[in-house]
């Protein structure tokens, strides 16, 4: 039983079954904004605005993975935090919570739960980088968190964009996704960043 919960509760768990089923989710999400007729003529102008968040999340997913299957360099192996506990309970929020959103910006031109989606999302990776829940707390931790929280206030709390737009989730993640990327690359050449904090 317990090389049953080993497995289920690893790295090769979450990145060969739960990212691709997530990029999957999402792409699906994309395709069927794309193809279907009847969704196209109802979104009207908020066709665009959602084909693109959908786009941004299915990049999103697709780097993150091929990040993770490659492994970040400098980095520390993300296994010896996947045991814990708290590590799954984030990390399942995570994908449910980019799932949800693209679910949700797909099927309804209700912007309320795809706002409320990546709201949670922004939040509570923001937690998990900060609490060091995804590898330690070291300088790219809290810089993660503090993306994040960028993208949570103009996701939820204040944005340029009209409340009712669906380009405001657009923005949200755009600039938390160009962020996000910008890090990476300061961080793949520098790798003291990585250094742990506490």
């Amino acid at each position: 039983m317990r090389s049953f919960y080993l497995a289920f509760f690893s790295k090769e768990f979450a990145y060969n079954l739960m990212w691709p089923g997530a990029a999957g989710n999402v792409f699906w999400s994309l395709l069927f904004l794309i193809v279907d007729r009847e969704t196209r003529r109802d979104a009207g102008g908020t066709f665009l605005p959602r084909m693109l968040l959908l786009g941004l999340v299915s990049f999103y997913l697709a780097v993150d993975w091929h990040l993770e299957m490659k492994g970040y360099p400098g980095r520390p192996d993300i296994s010896t935090y996947s045991a814990k506990p708290q590590y799954w309970f984030v990390e399942q929020l995570h994908v449910l919570c980019l799932v949800v959103a693209a679910i949700a910006t797909a099927a309804n031109e209700d912007i309320t739960w795809t706002v409320g989606a990546l709201s949670m999302l922004f939040g509570v990776t923001a937690v998990g980088h900060l609490s060091g829940v995804w590898g330690g707390i070291d300088t790219v931790a809290l810089l993660k968190g503090v993306v994040n929280i960028v993208g949570f206030v103009l996701v939820f709390v204040w944005s340029p964009v009209e409340p009712a737009s669906f380009w405001r989730p657009v923005l949200a993640f755009g600039v938390a996704l160009i962020l996000w990327l910008l890090l990476l690359d300061v961080a793949r050449r520098k790798p003291t960043l990585y250094s742990k904090l506490v």
